[in-house]
């Protein structure tokens, strides 16, 4: 059987057709992981970090951006605490960023009696908010919530602009100023 030239031609048509919005969906795929591998990120100096006591209303939640962001294993500077009001509070909400939730975290939760203290680590993707006791029973005595450490290990740029790992922690108290 013998094909007609209008039929071959509407074939290759077609496969052109069909080659050339493959090769359109490829480049931009390629083109938009390109661009999301690249891309800059937030710097960790930058990303917040936010605390709110139970029952407190949305506009009492306090962000803060990070205490500290040092080179790992260097010694460094430290910023300003923010300060949590936990007045009739049975706990404070931590909530982290994505940025923070998707790498390995802790939050350390200091008391006033340091038998009390308490640290939990987090994996990648476990969770984006803590609940903190604002009271801890340490031995038949109540000891009260004084300060929240986050931490976690992020990307930032040294003084060259260049990566390297940095510790970056987030700090929260409960005491009046």
């Amino acid at each position: 059987m013998v094909e007609s030239k209008a039929g071959t031609s509407k074939t290759a048509l077609t496969v052109a057709a069909i080659a050339i919005a493959v090769i359109a969906i490829a480049g931009g795929l390629y083109f938009f992981l390109n661009w999301q591998e690249n891309r800059p990120a937030t710097p960790p100096a930058e990303i917040e970090v936010a605390a709110h006591a139970d029952g407190a209303d949305k506009e009492d939640e306090v962000s803060a951006t990070p205490f500290s962001v040092c080179e790992f294993g260097a010694e460094c500077p430290e910023g300003d605490i923010a300060r949590v009001n936990a007045d009739g509070a049975a706990n404070i909400r931590i909530t982290v960023p994505d940025e923070v939730a998707q790498q390995q975290w802790s939050v350390l939760s200091i008391y006033d009696d340091p038998a009390a203290n308490s640290e939990r680590t987090f994996t990648p993707g476990e969770a984006t908010e803590v609940d903190i006791p604002v009271t801890a029973d340490n031995d038949g005595n109540d000891t009260h919530l004084v300060v929240m450490e986050v931490s976690t290990l992020l990307v930032g740029a040294d003084d060259k602009g260049e990566e390297t790992p940095v510790v970056t922690t987030w700090a929260f108290t409960t005491e009046a100023k």
